[in-house]
């Protein structure tokens, strides 16, 4: 959902996912600069009434953090956000634009809009994000005086509370409602890489009890050594089929459902079935109803549970879809299955990136192909956000484009003023991936027509060759496009300021700007607005842009 209000000195716009609302300011140079402009304060409406302020959490240099004069934290920025949305309520946000001295602050603007979050399960498309380890922070807090911080070795309360800080609704509206959905006579069609997660299976078993058909094809590698013994615990061994010929990872993550002998329905994403792939690293799930997308998927699910060969499948994962065109994407829903012959559809992605007016955002689990750090080292014009888990010769390039912002996942190593320490997913879940496993890219998010492309495959050679993938083409979905976008910003702007901290603390150099940074009390801050080479700008250009 996309709203905005142009009509005063001071402008507003709000992008809504599901339970991410993104904010943009604007107003004219002329009435900030040399002002004494401090910044926004920022109050949310819900439909109750309720009132809440979406403040910082700095202060003044002047000001004691410990017993501040001035209890508004301006947001020294022409971007905000509210993580805390619920999904289906309507809010309405009022910015004030500050000015004065940081002990005597009053309003000279003043700009409301009003916004819906996207419904949690609507229409063709729903998607669903844990908090992960952007949500470590509640977590450590929640966990400090307890015996052990890994979920799997908590208990009853303790362990509900775990689950709720940190599972969000991947688990409770995502999975659990995908699989209580079947009904006598209906078919579930599965495909797991990892299939550890005993209450899952128990869900699962609780289907096939109750008359649905329940089929399951497993990755039977060695590095999934536990997924056999967890199927037969559940008493599905039986209905289930071992995966492991001619395939590097059989690495898919879905279901099909079928109803009155027709599939009509499929999750998908990156969401492995354990403990850490739903509560610990960051994911995705992608509920998709749509019939002839699940008609596909169940023709790939039924030659999987054959164990084919590599040369059998391919035939059939591009008759099912033939490599896209890149430079001319349809609107609708398609899905790309892997392996395939070639590694072609890279070359094709970046076909589609080239035809972005704004911005491309993007996640990389692992590494970085040599075929998009090269594209990385090339100017284009417009954005280019990257998230990776990692960092290391796998995800590192050389770039002198300033469009071509990159973060890793980080998190703070001790507190700093008032933040509270934070944890990775190694720390609640046992998890080697520390921080995102998704798997999805954005382009031109705010416009009329974004496409978004997410599932399983990592954006490797590997993962298109060689590996069991899916992959959704989603192109003209606004509503899909901005729970994604939402979800990105989310990510994108909790790791980045912990990213460069880490930095600076790796070279010794003490930080001048991110947490330990105090809040500009001379009104300067705003000026880098202004800038057309400051991507903070070129960010508040795309909200101005932005279609509803």
């Amino acid at each position: 959902m996309r709203e905005k209000n142009e009509k005063g000195d001071l402008k507003i716009y709000a992008v809504a996912g599901c339970q991410t609302v993104l904010l943009g300011f604007e107003i004219e140079k002329s009435k900030v600069a040399g002002k004494g402009f401090l910044g926004f304060v920022i109050e949310r409406k819900d439909s109750k009434g309720k009132k809440i302020l979406l403040n910082g959490r700095k202060f003044f240099p002047l000001d004691d953090p410990k017993n501040p004069k001035q209890k508004l934290s301006p947001i020294q920025s022409y971007l905000w956000k509210d993580y805390v949305a619920d999904a289906g309520e309507t809010y309405t946000y009022k910015a004030d634009a500050m000015f004065g001295t940081w002990d005597n602050m009053t309003s000279s603007f003043s700009a409301s809009v009003t916004i819906t979050t996207e419904l949690q399960q609507d229409g063709e498309h729903s998607v669903y994000f844990n908090y992960g380890v952007t949500g470590s922070q509640a977590y450590a807090k929640f966990a400090k005086n307890l015996p052990q911080k890994q979920i799997e070795k908590l208990s009853g309360v303790n362990k509900e509370k775990a689950f709720a800080v940190l599972g969000r609704e991947l688990w409770t509206e995502g999975l659990v409602k995908f699989v209580g959905q079947a009904k006598k006579n209906d078919q579930l069609l599965c495909a797991f890489y990892e299939a550890e997660y005993s209450p899952f299976f128990d869900l699962l078993k609780k289907a096939r009890d109750k008359g649905v058909d329940v089929k399951i094809v497993y990755s039977d590698k060695a590095d999934q050594k536990k997924n056999k013994p967890e199927l037969t615990r559940a008493g599905l061994l039986d209905v289930s089929s071992a995966r492991n010929f001619q395939v590097s990872q059989p690495h898919n993550k879905f279901m099909v459902l079928v109803q009155d002998n027709k599939p009509t329905q499929v999750w998908t994403g990156s969401t492995n079935i354990t403990i850490r792939g739903i509560f610990g690293h960051c994911n995705t799930g992608h509920w998709v109803k749509n019939e002839t997308v699940a008609k596909k998927y169940k023709k790939y699910w039924e030659l999987l549970t054959t164990n084919p060969s590599k040369k059998d499948f391919t035939k059939l994962t591009e008759e099912l879809q033939s490599d896209i065109d890149g430079k001319n994407l349809t609107k609708g829903t398609k899905v790309l299955f892997s392996p395939r012959k070639t590694a072609k559809i890279l070359d094709q992605y970046i076909n589609s990136w080239d035809g972005a007016k704004e911005a491309v955002c993007i996640i990389y689990p692992f590494n970085i192909e040599k075929i998009f750090k090269d594209f990385y080292q090339e100017d284009r014009g417009y954005l280019r956000f990257i998230i990776t888990d990692k960092g290391g010769d796998k995800t590192d390039f050389v770039t002198n484009d300033k469009d071509v912002i990159k973060t890793q996942g980080a998190i703070l190593s001790s507190p700093v003023e008032n933040w509270v320490k934070e944890i990775t997913s190694k720390a609640t879940t046992g998890a080697s991936t520390l921080y995102v496993h998704n798997k999805f890219f954005i382009i031109d998010p705010l416009t009329a027509s974004p496409v978004v492309i997410t599932g399983s495959a990592n954006f490797s050679d590997e993962s298109l060759t060689n590996n069991d993938e899916n992959m959704l083409v989603i192109k003209g979905n606004k509503r899909v496009a901005d729970i994604y976008f939402g979800e990105f910003a989310r990510l994108f702007d909790h790791f980045l300021p912990r990213y460069l901290q880490k930095i600076n603390e790796e070279k010794g150099i003490k930080p001048d700007a991110g947490f330990s940074k105090p809040l500009d009390d001379k009104g300067t801050w705003c000026l880098k607005y202004y800038d057309p080479d400051y991507i903070g700008n070129k960010r508040k250009e795309m909200f101005k842009k932005m279609k509803k």
